[in-house]
């Protein structure tokens, strides 16, 4: 269901993510809050598949297309370069909230810290890929008399979308060619596309072979895509194939092939990379890449940023908004590929500055038989340890009482939402000397590996038991639990 919106926010709205001049109420619609003319909170819109909402101003508009959406920024005085410049350009501006998904339904108060690569409110994709099927000339082939054969009709509705008809005399294929000269022999390519409004079934297939994903579906909306490969793309072996069912009715719209095994976000022509990831709690922080960018890439269904022994995220400024000296949770939604790892490497801390990063605030290692480790203070540190990060997706909480006093601190974790548990050994009674910049992938015993990192959260208080079932049962669809 579509967030509820205030435009021009004072800052204490509760239940709210912050963006600009707006709040964003992520509670479930017509639950709480009270009447709009008390509260300033309207429903937003819902977000169209493929598409986007746009609030400006305390109006909104839906994009079902990137068209759409160009015109729309256009409209506004923006950057209409590309769809991603559209989409930075919109993250820009203060009157401006734009979304591709709803916020999840997560606890809000006191949250320091809430990055998400899914959200392009927080990450828009710019992984630098080639839609081959652009750069050949080819993107708008779909719309080609050419490249339908058997039993189908076809209808332009503008936009870039098509309407296909099957006629009932045997199934359809609608057939999309690249460039044979851009592929090279036993390469893997991945193919997608978007469809809406299906009456029967649809599959992909490229080149005539297997794709290894999504590669059908029978539900009305959604987006095809996966990956195969073979040995030579010689003779007619240059094409993605798109299969209607007899008598089945469907709208296709932004087919993409793209070089490598990942689903990656639609670009009609060229995508740099994008190498700014932006908080979208309270504290409004920015996070920029380091070393090698992580790659952005879709594991388990959800987006991600893989660990590749050399890129990280850091944060080098405002990060005292950030309290984990404190009363202090930090969630992190964490993608496993192996059992055991390489080596242990740290996958989350805070800077230290007068002494190492685990003797101040915080640092969480990722050690090499997959299960966290977490250290705090200065002399005879205190550490605790977590249980393994699961093969695919796993959510791992850890929360701290404060260590701002001399008092001995407490220590917790929760694993999939499941309730706290106490394994925390408190061996130094010295106050915490505050560390600086937030690092995620990086930090004393190393640059992570593998597997990689959705979304991160942090508060500036320790969650409850039901606190973290809330943020799990918010977000586990994303990461297909």
């Amino acid at each position: 269901m579509a967030n509820k919106f205030k435009y021009n926010k004072t800052g204490a709205e509760a239940n709210s993510i912050f963006k600009g001049n707006w709040a964003i109420n992520n509670t479930p619609v017509n639950s709480g809050g009270g009447p709009s003319s008390v509260t300033s909170f309207y429903h937003g819109a819902s977000v169209p598949v493929a598409g986007y909402t746009i609030y400006n101003n305390g109006t909104v508009f839906t994009a079902t297309n990137d068209t759409q959406l160009l015109g729309k920024v256009a409209q506004l005085g923006g950057d209409t370069g590309s769809v991603n410049a559209a989409l930075q350009w919109l993250k820009s501006q203060a009157n401006c909230v734009v979304l591709n998904k709803d916020f999840p339904n997560i606890v809000t108060d006191n949250l320091s810290l809430h990055l998400d690569p899914s959200n392009i409110s927080s990450f828009v994709d710019s992984q630098p890929i080639v839609n081959l099927l652009y750069s050949s000339g080819a993107y708008n082939l779909i719309s080609g008399a050419g490249d339908i054969y058997g039993n189908c009709t076809k209808t332009d509705l503008g936009g870039g979308k098509f309407r296909f008809v099957n006629n009932g005399n045997g199934g359809s294929t609608i057939r999309v060619y690249t460039n044979q000269a851009d592929l090279i022999a036993g390469a893997t390519y991945t193919c997608s596309v978007y469809f809406e409004n299906l009456y029967g079934s649809l599959s992909i297939d490229w080149c005539d072979v297997g794709i290894t994903g999504t590669n059908s579906s029978t539900s009305p909306s959604g987006r095809l895509g996966g990956y195969s490969s073979r040995a030579t793309y010689d003779g007619p072996y240059y094409f993605l194939d798109i299969n209607l069912s007899t008598r089945g009715e469907v709208t296709l719209f932004n087919p993409q092939v793209e070089n490598g095994s990942s689903v990656t976000a639609f670009v009609n022509g060229t995508r740099t990379q994008n190498t700014v990831w932006t908080d979208t709690s309270k504290s409004g922080l920015t996070f920029n890449s380091y070393g090698s960018q992580t790659p952005f890439t879709t594991l388990g269904g959800a987006s991600a940023f893989q660990f590749n022994d050399s890129g990280y995220w850091a944060c080098t400024s405002n990060f005292n908004l950030v309290d984990l000296a404190g009363d202090c949770t930090i969630i992190m939604w964490i993608y496993n590929t192996d059992v055991p790892h390489n080596s242990r490497r740290t996958i989350f801390q805070k800077n230290g500055t007068s002494y190492q990063s685990y003797e101040q605030e915080i640092a969480v290692t990722w050690e090499a038989g997959t299960e966290l480790s977490w250290y705090s203070r200065y002399a005879d540190y205190d550490y605790a340890s977590t249980p393994v990060v699961d093969i695919g997706w796993t959510m791992m909480g850890i929360k701290m009482s404060t260590g701002k006093g001399s008092p001995c601190r407490t220590g917790f974790y929760s694993k999939n939402g499941g309730a706290w548990t106490n394994n925390y050994f408190c061996r130094s009674n010295n106050p915490i000397v505050p560390a600086d910049a937030i690092i995620i992938g990086s930090g004393y015993a190393g640059t992570v590996q593998q597997g990689a990192i959705g979304m991160v959260m942090c508060y500036n208080k320790m969650l409850s038991d039901a606190e973290i079932l809330q943020n799990f049962n918010a977000t586990k669809s994303t990461y297909g639990l």
